[in-house]
């Protein structure tokens, strides 16, 4: 009868564990912005060097997972450009037609940008920013800031600006 009692007793404790487990693991809060913009950056260039088009389903989830909705909404119009903040678009003007890519401040990309590197800024609760340098082996890095925002305990990439951007990447 004691044997009996003790073994309830350790089912219910284990599949109490067990419900706690899941609980927590569906809630995990603790993505790591550094961590989280290093593996989006890493995969973007990937499928960029693989000329992957911006409607193939495998680049539209990378985004839709990694980009906040209000970023997503201003590339997709193309209104980085329309407030005329940006020094990139008093360059020269500068539309997704033309080629140019906002996630990576460029219209081309050297080989050694495969090489992704991102160090924190400044972090918080709920706003992220860190220093993207994509290659810098072979070539002059060429260095991002990057803001995140906290949605709902996952970080989305916001805002993407130059650092120390590669010369001449408009040719």
């Amino acid at each position: 009868m004691k044997v009996n009692i003790i073994y309830k007793f350790l089912a219910s404790l284990i599949l109490s564990f067990f419900i706690v487990s899941v609980v927590y693991a569906g809630n995990d809060t603790s993505e790591n912005p550094v961590d989280k913009t290093q593996q989006f950056y890493t995969k973007y260039i990937q499928l960029y060097f693989k000329i992957t088009p911006p409607d193939a389903p495998e680049l539209k989830k990378l985004m839709k997972d990694n980009v906040s909705p209000s970023f997503l909404e201003k590339i997709k119009k193309a209104q980085i450009c329309a407030d005329g903040k940006d020094p990139v678009c008093r360059i020269e003007e500068v539309s997704p037609e033309d080629g140019y890519v906002y996630i990576i401040r460029a219209q081309d990309a050297y080989d050694d940008w495969v090489h992704v590197n991102v160090d924190p800024i400044s972090l918080s609760d709920r706003k992220a920013v860190v220093k993207v340098s994509l290659g810098g082996v072979q070539e002059k890095a060429h260095i991002l800031s990057v803001s995140l925002i906290n949605i709902s305990g996952h970080w989305k990439i916001n805002s993407v600006a130059d650092l120390s951007p590669v010369k001449y990447r408009f040719q």
